[in-house]
């Protein structure tokens, strides 16, 4: 049978329609899958990360995550969160599944402090002279001017009941038996060998002006141990940002947004974000002005903002999926309210399966952090993620 040239025109037709259709939808799941690439705070490059992406990926309709190329976000926290947030109560054992090298905590004689108090996972213990106060100790440290940038911490011995206590204040102690020790990595990045060496020369200089000796493990394995710690939690230090513009285009009111997030649960802190308190007192989530910048209460009360965002710093949060879907439904009533949308860092807006492979890869992350022995929320990732 011959084809008219009408019978050919509709083929055509038809077979652009197919084509049409299936080109629509490669684009909606490559905006899908780039509004859940660009909600993420993402670190350096790392197989871990790959790998949960992967994971991920799989589980959540064939969704892809892939890394972001911004520089880790060590050096500066975006939304500051200066106060340990709570988390779970974990204890001194948070890390069995990766050793510390051997006496990384150098102690004398077995009458030392246990590893709630010093973490020889994160920290280098040394034990100091132990006739003498830990205020004497500390004044004698704070004249050498020692150069040393990572957290130091004090613990002593009470005189009452010889109990083992972390000192804030050295200088209204009477504690003796001080130990002196300091954090290994943070979100700086491990420590370097110039201000190990620094931390140690002091420790030796204050015992040996006492007549005593300090014994200090080998320097090369406490670097090589800072530095794999370091990678840990490079591999897993992310926040993620929820973004909340209006549908038309608008700026939101600073009074009435204030009125919002207060009804939602939120509280203002003095560093000009809103956070959400968890149960046991601790920070949650945060809430930001448009560009990870603090309200101005001023400009809340006259002015208005071209958006907020919402900011869940995954590491130092407990039970991290619960939290992102109390974050999440605080960002859709608020949007709402608002008349406002959810967008990722590009305005795109966020539909449901963005929403869930972010939320999968909250999950897979804290279960990263679970495996090495650092809990998220835990006491040893509120130190790590500081």
């Amino acid at each position: 049978m011959v084809i008219s040239e009408f019978q050919q025109a509709l083929i055509g037709a038809g077979a652009a329609a197919v084509l049409g259709v299936w080109a629509y939808n490669r684009w909606q799941e490559y905006r899908h899958r780039k509004a859940a690439e660009k909600i993420f705070r993402d670190s350096q490059p790392d197989v871990l990360i790959e790998q949960a992406a992967d994971s991920a990926a799989d589980e959540i309709s064939g969704a892809e995550l892939n890394e972001r190329i911004d520089p880790r976000i060590e050096p500066v926290f975006t939304s500051p969160q200066d106060d340990e947030v709570s988390g779970e109560a974990v204890g001194a054992d948070e890390m069995d599944g990766a050793a510390a090298p051997a006496g990384l905590t150098a102690a004398p004689s077995n009458d030392a402090p246990g590893e709630e108090f010093i973490d020889p996972m994160i920290e280098l213990g040394l034990a100091l002279p132990p006739d003498q106060s830990v205020a004497v100790l500390q004044a004698a440290w704070r004249e050498t001017n020692a150069d040393c940038h990572k957290r130091i911490r004090w613990v002593g011995r009470a005189a009452g009941n010889g109990e083992w206590i972390e000192i804030d204040d050295p200088s209204v102690s009477a504690a003796d038996h001080a130990y002196v020790a300091i954090q290994l990595a943070d979100r700086q990045g491990a420590i370097g060998e110039v201000e190990l060496r620094s931390f140690c020369q002091v420790a030796e200089a204050i015992t040996a002006a006492r007549g005593g000796q300090v014994a200090i493990p080998a320097l090369d394995e406490i670097l090589a141990h800072a530095h794999d710690i370091d990678d840990v939690c490079a591999a897993v230090d992310i926040q993620i940002a929820i973004h909340i513009v209006s549908r038309a285009g608008q700026a939101f009111a600073g009074t009435k947004l204030r009125g919002l997030l207060e009804a939602t649960g939120l509280q203002l802190a003095a560093d000009g974000l809103f956070y959400l308190i968890g149960a046991e007192g601790g920070r949650l989530f945060s809430v930001s002005n448009s560009g990870a910048a603090p309200f101005d209460l001023e400009q809340m009360r006259t002015g208005s903002t071209s958006g907020i965002t919402f900011w869940l710093d995954v590491p130092r949060v407990g039970n991290g999926a619960a939290v992102f879907d109390t974050m999440l439904a605080a960002a859709r009533q608020l949007a709402e309210a608002l008349d406002g949308m959810l967008v990722d860092d590009q305005h795109n807006p966020l539909g449901n399966m963005a929403l869930a492979t972010i939320r999968a890869k909250v999950v897979e992350l804290q279960a990263q952090m679970a495996a090495h022995g650092i809990p998220a929320g835990g006491r040893r990732a509120l130190r790590l993620f500081a």
